[in-house]
C-alpha cells in the first residue's frame, strides 16, 4: 500500500553543519525486509554578520582611526538578540587585532550551558585624505 508519513525533527541547540538526525526504520517498507533508516542532514545557511567555526563565532567590526587610537566601546546584537559589549578599555587597537570574548560563541550540543568563544576582528577605517590643518596636527603631535 501507498502511505504518507510525516516526520518531525527536533534541531537541538548547538547542532553543527552536517549533523544528522536519524529516523530509525522509517524508510520504505517491503515484504520480508526490515525498513531502513531515514537520515536528515542539517545544512547551515551563511549569516550576514557572523561566521561559525565549530562552537566559535567570528565577527568583523569596523572602527574609525580615532577610535583605534583613543579607545572605543560598542555593542553588537548576538544571534539570539542579546547585546554583547565590545570595548578596548581606552587602549590602542591595531588594525586586524582580534578580541576574544569567552562564552559568547555557539552552545555546545548536549551541553548548552557551555559556549564557544566570540572572535571579533577589528578593521580600522583610515581616512582617505587629510585637510591641511589635520596634516599639521599629525606632524606636530604624532
Amino acid at each position: 500500500k501507498d502511505e504518507s508519513t510525516t516526520l518531525n525533527a527536533v534541531v537541538e541547540k548547538g547542532m553543527d553543519n552536517n549533523a544528522e538526525i536519524k529516523f530509525e526504520r522509517m524508510s520504505e517498507q517491503r515484504p520480508g525486509m526490515i525498513p531502513g533508516d531515514v537520515i536528515m542532514v542539517l545544512k547551515q545557511k551563511p549569516h550576514k554578520r557572523f561566521r561559525r567555526e565549530g562552537n566559535d563565532l567570528h565577527y568583523d567590526l569596523v572602527i574609525s582611526l580615532k577610535q583605534s587610537l583613543i579607545g572605543f566601546e560598542t555593542t553588537i546584537e548576538h544571534l539570539d538578540g542579546h547585546q554583547v559589549e565590545i570595548s578596548s578599555h581606552g587602549r590602542i587597537t591595531k588594525p586586524f587585532q582580534v578580541m576574544h570574548i569567552k562564552n559568547e560563541g555557539m552552545p555546545y550540543h548536549n551541553t548548552p550551558s557551555q559556549k564557544g568563544t566570540l572572535h571579533v576582528k577589528i578593521t580600522v577605517n583610515f581616512p582617505t585624505k587629510l585637510s591641511e590643518e589635520q596634516r599639521k596636527f599629525v606632524q606636530e603631535y604624532l
